[in-house]
């Protein structure tokens, strides 16, 4: 039963013993009614897929902060400091891939694109920042050391530039996929794939898409998170 189903059920049993202690016991002029009050609940924010069940999820939020630059251009600054604005991208989006920190970088200095200069300055920042244990990096994606716990999030308000399939890291791909075959028991491959990637904001599904969501569901097999049976894919 989901909370949504709780919160139904208590606020009924309620109001039933309400009307109940009203019947037994009529209130007197003199004598306040009895309300009864019913404890706040945590609520999360959780994303229905094709199923009618749920995927816990947050919206993606991109770093927001001012990089200025003075008279100085972006790939001058050093990798020092560029490392302490790549660790603070990092920290609002990890994980996040390598190429979508060079954006945010440019982005967030006010510029439109990154030429091989920025791109190579932010590269030497990303090594530094890596060294000192600011950042993880793992294959294409970047982590804060901090982060204990993947989460699914749904990135249907980004723009289209930053809305990439090989932007989904496969951990977040893999956790995503978990909790749609977990309240679905049993799925196809083709609509898992499809929900999938509608969770995470994404409104149709390409051949690339179907290559990375492919990598997953192996990983998923293979860590036995769930199983194949005849073209299903099953909760353990």
């Amino acid at each position: 039963m989901n909370r949504d189903q709780e919160v139904k059920r208590t606020v009924e049993a309620i109001e039933q013993a309400k009307v109940a202690i009203a019947a037994d016991r009529p209130e007197r002029a003199d004598q306040p009614a009895v309300v009864a009050s019913v404890p706040e609940i945590e609520r999360t924010e959780v994303a229905k897929h094709e199923q009618g069940e749920v995927v816990k999820t947050k919206t993606y939020t991109k770093a927001d902060f001012v990089i200025r630059l003075g008279e100085r251009q972006l790939h001058e600054l050093g990798s020092v400091t560029i490392a302490r604005y790549v660790a603070k991208v990092v920290d609002a989006e990890s994980p996040v891939h390598l190429d979508e920190v060079v954006h945010r970088i440019t982005e967030l200095a006010g510029l439109k694109r990154a030429g091989s200069r920025i791109q190579k300055a932010v590269s030497n920042a990303i090594g530094y920042a890596s060294r000192k244990g600011e950042i993880l990096k793992k294959k294409n994606f970047l982590w804060s050391p901090n982060q204990d716990e993947v989460v699914v999030r749904d990135r249907s308000e980004l723009e289209s530039s930053s809305r990439k399939y090989e932007y989904v890291p496969q951990e977040e791909l893999l956790e995503t996929i978990r909790q749609i075959v977990e309240s679905s028991y049993s799925v196809t491959k083709d609509i898992l794939v499809a929900e999938s990637f509608k969770v995470l904001g994404f409104h149709r599904v390409t051949g690339k898409a179907q290559a990375v969501f492919d990598n997953a569901l192996r990983q998923g097999l293979r860590e036995e998170l769930f199983s194949e049976q005849d073209n299903l894919i099953v909760s353990q």
